[in-house]
């Protein structure tokens, strides 16, 4: 078996170390440890087992068979089915309102992906997104009873486990249409063999309520990631993520802080700006710093966004005004003015 580098020494299966993970995790404990795990699980060496705690909820100490370099904030790929993202009919709305929903959570979207309602090519795209040692995977889309409708057969197929009937599903999709039934909408209120599709769940999987639609959601675990399949409809999607789902995220990702502000800096050469906000970035760097070209009125001018997560809110707007601070006097040396044009602050 394949040894794992440690800071010092090489580990090989079977060896116990003592290891410590130190960062600004604030109350993010929980899903450092779940991150720790993860690696191990990926190597593959020693036992994925985790015993000890955190101190001052920044520490994790405890005997494991990995020490990890270094670690970053939870990570996160998500994968948009559907036709008709791809034919451009609808926007991948859904895409960009969980980046939001979990950036404001404090993970990190590394991977997105769009892909057509057709099982082989979703089991593969899915296998895929797992290659980026996600903590969480998230797909929407292709819940409903329809054929096209293949993503929890696909999402099995990838994960190699069985298609299994979960009567709390099947009470939710009945649960669904009795109150269409009772508002005439539909005329049999029966589990049909379509309806029943929406109840066959990836084996070990949780059916998450869906307050708006027909099709519930799913919570699933693999090694050290958590799948979540939601439905396609954004008001569903939505309606599960801010509702069933909310507690589980809350216990992954802790309370967390997320926040962004905005910038406009009066020069319309770009080159002359990028070495500056280089600087900057490389001595802040908790905080993101990226321009993008603005019309605004007859002259250009360049939009900076400083953006930044950490554990709580403190912490991130100190933060974000040491960045701040330094990119305007960094900016005047050159006699670049930086100004904010309204109140651009988004807090998430």
């Amino acid at each position: 078996m394949p040894a794992a580098r440690g800071r010092n020494r090489s580990y090989g299966a079977g060896d116990r170390v003592s290891f410590k993970v130190r960062g600004p995790w604030g109350r993010n404990g929980a899903a450092v440890a779940q991150q720790v795990e993860r690696l191990i699980c990926n190597q593959q060496v020693g036992s994925s087992i985790l015993s000890g705690g955190f101190a001052n909820g920044r520490t994790y100490l405890g005997p494991c068979s990995l020490t990890p370099a270094a670690m970053t904030h939870p990570t996160v790929a998500i994968l948009s089915i559907g036709n008709e993202i791809l034919l451009g009919d609808v926007p991948n709305s859904n895409a960009q309102w969980l980046c939001r929903e979990l950036t404001a959570r404090g993970a990190e979207v590394r991977h997105i992906a769009v892909v057509r309602d057709v099982e082989d090519e979703i089991a593969a795209e899915f296998a895929h997104a797992l290659t980026y040692n996600p903590l969480l995977v998230v797909t929407t889309g292709g819940l409903g009873p329809t054929d096209d409708d293949r993503s929890l057969a696909a999402v099995a197929r990838a994960l190699d486990r069985e298609l299994r009937f979960d009567p709390v599903a099947a009470s939710m999709v009945e649960s669904f249409y009795t109150r269409l039934g009772d508002r005439g909408r539909v005329a049999k209120v029966d589990l049909t063999p379509a309806r029943r599709k929406m109840a066959l769940l990836p084996e070990g999987g949780r059916a998450l309520a869906n307050r708006i639609g027909a099709a519930p959601g799913v919570l699933l675990f693999h090694g050290g990631t958590e799948v979540v399949l939601l439905p396609g409809v954004p008001e569903e999607m939505q309606d599960i993520v801010l509702g069933s789902l909310a507690p589980h995220l809350d216990s992954l990702f802790g309370p967390g802080s997320y926040r962004e502000i905005e910038r406009f800096a009066g020069v319309s050469d770009e080159s002359i700006l990028a070495p500056l906000l280089r600087e900057t970035s490389e001595r802040h760097p908790q905080v993101y710093v990226k321009s993008r070209a603005e019309l605004f009125g007859r002259s250009a001018s360049f939009r900076i966004t400083l953006s930044c997560r950490a554990g709580d809110v403190g912490e991130v707007n100190r933060l974000l005004a040491g960045a701040q601070d330094d990119l305007e006097r960094t900016l005047a040396r050159h006699g670049i003015g930086l100004d904010a044009r309204a109140d651009s602050a988004a807090d998430r």
